[in-house]
């Protein structure tokens, strides 16, 4: 019941050292709080990589509609700017509540560019995809050339780019159909047990 106890020095003539335990909490708390900072950061990076990969599917979805309203405007005799301006402005009249469309939203920054005398080249080369920079480079190609043919080779651009998403479309149906193989089998092992178990038990009764 004392509040201090004197340890004695030795026991039987052998002498005695005595140590606190040690605790390691501290060591497994760090290692939790790397640990846990890692799987943070790999879920962080792994939502960026499907929010970009949703971004690229999204605008590659909408690129052949761009494509063939700019055509369409084109051939009604607008320019390409008043032409890129209108299909923005008609955007964001519409959009208001409705799900951002990150191509339009694109489109609206070049319009500003544009008014600071940027190309639709860095439009194209800032989406990073392959079909929105050959659109930048052949708008800024015929702004300096002139329209003449312009009509005809984005309505080209137009029937390419719905071929492929169409082709785009039918791959991801596949993909989706392969994914669900497994379940699909796993569902038809566990009605095959529930099947041939009580089947296999009536037998042996």
């Amino acid at each position: 019941e004392e509040e201090t106890v004197k340890l004695p020095k030795k026991i039987e003539g052998r002498s005695l050292v005595w140590e606190r335990k040690k605790e390691h909490k501290g060591i497994w708390i760090l290692s939790l709080g790397v640990v846990a900072s890692m799987l943070i950061w790999m879920q962080e990076k792994q939502k960026k990589q499907k929010e970009l990969l949703q971004r690229e599917r999204q605008m590659q979805i909408d690129y052949p509609e761009i494509v063939n309203r700019i055509a369409l405007l084109v051939g009604a005799g607008l320019t390409v700017k008043n032409a890129w301006k209108k299909i923005v402005d008609q955007y964001q009249e519409q959009g208001v509540g409705k799900e951002k469309r990150f191509a339009y939203e694109e489109m609206a920054n070049a319009v500003r560019e544009m008014h600071g005398g940027i190309t639709d080249e860095h439009f194209g080369r800032r989406t990073g995809l392959p079909s929105y920079v050959k659109l930048g480079a052949l708008l800024s190609q015929n702004l300096r050339k002139g329209t003449k043919g312009l009509t005809e080779l984005l309505s080209g651009e137009a029937n390419q780019a719905y071929e492929e998403r169409r082709q785009t479309v039918k791959k991801r149906g596949e993909e989706v159909s392969t994914k669900l193989l497994l379940p699909m089998s796993m569902m038809l092992v566990v009605v095959l047990v529930i099947v041939i178990v009580p089947a296999f038990l009536s037998i042996s009764l």
